[in-house]
């Protein structure tokens, strides 16, 4: 039993390391394109906070999405569209 406890152990942690890395790389982007659409945003935050992603990029990538989406949904309904 503890061989498999340590095998998903090290899977989870390289799994953490990967997506950190990612996220690092382009992880404004990804956060923007995530909170202008209409998928369960807080599933991103609660990643975000796992890996310890800079919670003013976060927010940044997130209030750029958010605004985003709405000015557009705002846009659409001023003009008849949708």
């Amino acid at each position: 039993m503890k061989a498999i406890e340590k095998n998903f152990e090290s899977v989870i942690l390289k799994k953490i390391d990967e997506t950190r890395e990612r996220l690092n790389k382009s992880g404004i982007f990804f956060i923007f394109i995530a909170s202008a659409t209409p998928i369960p945003f807080d599933l991103v935050g609660i990643v975000a906070g796992l890996i310890k992603y800079s919670p003013t990029k976060f927010f940044i990538g997130a209030l750029i999405g958010k605004v985003f989406r709405y000015v557009l949904l705002a846009f659409a309904g001023f003009y008849g569209i949708g």
